[in-house]
């Protein structure tokens, strides 16, 4: 469980990022995984 929750926030990360690069709010709080996939 470790190992997702770091993707987690690493991911939540980037998208905050990515928001604030391009001028949008970035109010987000948390994300949802529906699924994960390893290949």
């Amino acid at each position: 469980l470790e190992g997702k929750e770091m993707l987690k926030e690493t991911a939540l990360s980037e998208i905050v990022s990515a928001l604030q690069d391009e001028g949008e709010p970035a109010e987000i709080e948390d994300i949802l995984f529906t699924s994960f996939i390893v290949d």
